[in-house]
C-alpha cells in the first residue's frame, strides 16, 4: 500500500489524457479560479439592479473622489442605476433608498444599434462611451443629467486612453477601418489638426481593419493582421506607430489591459503583449478548447475585464449550447479555469459605502436578503468589484459558489491498481470524490459513485490503470482546493 499526493495542477483540456509521465494537469476545472496554490470557490451572480427596459451588454463604475456613478449599456440605450435617495447631479448606489436604472441616452438622436456592446472610459471628470457606427458619447460625473456627443469626436469602433489623449479607431462607421484619430493634448473636445493643437490621425496601411486599441503610457493597436505600438514623441509627429507582430486580432471586445499587459484572442488562441512582443498564453492548455466551444459566430457578444482582487483576466463568451461561461486567466501563474454563468457580460462596479442603519432600508432582514457578506467590498464604499450584467439587470458576482469541479487527466497506476481511499486537502472544507477507473486508454470514461466525506476522507474502490479523480469542494466556508492523498494497493493484496 502506498499513499501518494497528487496536487490540483493546471488545466489543460488541450493536452493529451496522459503524457506518459506523472502528471498533475486537470482535465476540467469548473466555477473555481486559479491561485498561487490551488483553486477557490468562484462566486455566483446577484442583482443589484431593477429591471431595465432592455437587455443590458455593459457595465461601468465611474469614479471621482468620493462620487461612484455606475453606467449600463443596451444595444441602443445607455443607463445609470442608483439610489432614488441621492442628489440629482450625484446619483450614486449609496443603499438608502430603493435603487432604480434610468435611460440616460442623449437627446439628439437614437443610437444606431450596432451587435459591439458599449465601451467605457474615464478622462478627468468625463466618462466617454464608444460603440460602433456611434459618436463617441460624454457624461460629466457630478453634474450631468444625461449622456450627449462628445464635441467634434468622431464615430468609431473602438476607443481608449492613451497618456493624455482619447484615441479611436475604426472610423466614420468602417469607412475609414485603418485609421487612427486622437484628440488634443488634454483636451477631449478638441479633434481638429492645427498649428496650435495636437490632434491628429494616422492610417496603418498593413494589419487590415483595426479591432480595438488598448491604452496607459502607450498604445496597442490590434488590427486583424498585425499588432502595432503607439508611442508618444512630441511635436511635430506626435506619435511613433511600430509594427510589433503580425498575430493579428480575432475579436476586438477580446482585448483587454492590465497593468501595461494586453490580453487578446487571435485566430488560433490567446496571447499577451506589452508593446514590444506577443507571447502565447493558451498554447497547450486551453486554445484548442475554446476555438471547439466557443460560438464563433457570436464572439461579437465577448466581453473582458480585470478582477480587482485576484490577477484575473476573464472572457464572458457564448458557448455552442447557446449558454455563457467565463474563460478566467490568473496572470501570475499562467493558470486557466472555466465557470458556467447567467452572466451576459462582464465589468466592474463600486458603490458609496454603506452601514448596517442604512442597509435595513434596502435590506429589510439582513440575515436573508443581503447580496454578500457585511464585511464585503460592496459596502465598503469606492472600492470596485466585480460585476456584469444578466438580462436586463446590473449584477455583482457576490452569490455563493455553485457546484464546483476539479477532475484530474489520467493518473497512472501499475496494471492492476486500486485505490481504496482519497483525503482531499481542502482548506475549511471537504470534498465529494468520485472516480474513473480505465484499463485502457480507449475504455470509456465512466466516473462511479460518489463518496461523501466521513472524518476528513473518503472511502472509495475502484480498480484498472488509469484513473481520474474527480473532486467537488463542499461546505460554505471552502477557501482553496490544493491536492488529495490518494491510498493505492496493487491487485489481490489487502
Amino acid at each position: 500500500m502506498t499513499v501518494q499526493r497528487v496536487n490540483l495542477g493546471e488545466w489543460t483540456p488541450d493536452m493529451p489524457s496522459t503524457t506518459g509521465t506523472e502528471s498533475t494537469g486537470l482535465s476540467d476545472a469548473k466555477n473555481v479560479f486559479p491561485n498561487n496554490v490551488g483553486y477557490s470557490p468562484f462566486p455566483t451572480t446577484v442583482a443589484v439592479s431593477p429591471n431595465a427596459d432592455k437587455d443590458l451588454t455593459s457595465v461601468y463604475a465611474g469614479k471621482e473622489n468620493a462620487l461612484v456613478q455606475v453606467f449600463a449599456g443596451s444595444n441602443d440605450r445607455l443607463y445609470i442605476t442608483y439610489s432614488n435617495g441621492s442628489p440629482v447631479t450625484k446619483r450614486a448606489i449609496t443603499y438608502s433608498g430603493d435603487i432604480v436604472i434610468e435611460n440616460v441616452s442623449r437627446d439628439s438622436g437614437a443610437y444606431v444599434d450596432s451587435p459591439e456592446a458599449w465601451h467605457f472610459e474615464q478622462f478627468g471628470r468625463r466618462v466617454l462611451a464608444c460603440k460602433n457606427l456611434n459618436t463617441i458619447q460624454e457624461w460629466t460625473l457630478g453634474s450631468s443629467l444625461k449622456f450627449k456627443d462628445l464635441n467634434q469626436a468622431p464615430v468609431a469602433k473602438c476607443m481608449t486612453i492613451v497618456r493624455d489623449f482619447v484615441v479611436a479607431g475604426n472610423i466614420d462607421s468602417g469607412d475609414k477601418p485603418n485609421l487612427v484619430q486622437w484628440s488634443d493634448l488634454n483636451n477631449e473636445e478638441n479633434w481638429t489638426p492645427s498649428a496650435q493643437s495636437q490632434a491628429d490621425s494616422q492610417y496603418l496601411a498593413d494589419g487590415g481593419a483595426i479591432q480595438n486599441i488598448t491604452g496607459g503610457e502607450i498604445g496597442v493597436i490590434f488590427l486583424e493582421n498585425a499588432v502595432y505600438r503607439m508611442s508618444y514623441v512630441g511635436s511635430p509627429l506626435f506619435f511613433q506607430f511600430d509594427k510589433i507582430s503580425t498575430v493579428g486580432c480575432f475579436e476586438g471586445k477580446s482585448c483587454i489591459e492590465d497593468n501595461g499587459i494586453s490580453y487578446y484572442l487571435s485566430t488560433d488562441g490567446f496571447y499577451k503583449t506589452d508593446g514590444n512582443a506577443v507571447t502565447p498564453i493558451g498554447t497547450n492548455k486551453v486554445d484548442e478548447w475554446f476555438l471547439a466551444n466557443a460560438n464563433i459566430n457570436e464572439l461579437v457578444t465577448m466581453s473582458a475585464t480585470v478582477h480587482p482582487i485576484y490577477k484575473l483576466v476573464i472572457w464572458n463568451f457564448e458557448d455552442n449550447f447557446g449558454k455563457r461561461q467565463n474563460l478566467i486567466y490568473h496572470t501570475e501563474t499562467g493558470r486557466w479555469s472555466r465557470t458556467i454563468t447567467e452572466a451576459r457580460c462582464v465589468g466592474n462596479l463600486a458603490t458609496l459605502g454603506t452601514d448596517i442603519d442604512s442597509m435595513g432600508v434596502l435590506y429589510p432582514d439582513l440575515d436573508t436578503d443581503v447580496p454578500a457578506p457585511l464585511d464585503d467590498r460592496i459596502f465598503m464604499g469606492g472600492k470596485y468589484i466585480f460585476a456584469g450584467t444578466k438580462g436586463n439587470r446590473v449584477i455583482s458576482f457576490t452569490g455563493a459558489c455553485v457546484n464546483p469541479r476539479l477532475e484530474t487527466l489520467d493518473l497512472e497506476g501499475n496494471n492492476n491498481s486500486v485505490i481504496t481511499m482519497i483525503r482531499p486537502i481542502v482548506d475549511n472544507g471537504q470534498a465529494n470524490i468520485s472516480i474513473a477507473p480505465r484499463q485502457a486508454l480507449n475504455d470509456t470514461i465512466e466516473y462511479g459513485t460518489i463518496s461523501e466525506p466521513y472524518d476528513d476522507r473518503n472511502n472509495v474502490r475502484a480498480g484498472g490503470r488509469y484513473f481520474r479523480v474527480r473532486l467537488e469542494p463542499v461546505g460554505d466556508g471552502w477557501t482553496n482546493a490544493i491536492a488529495f492523498d490518494m491510498t493505492v494497493t496493487d491487485s489481490g493484496i489487502r
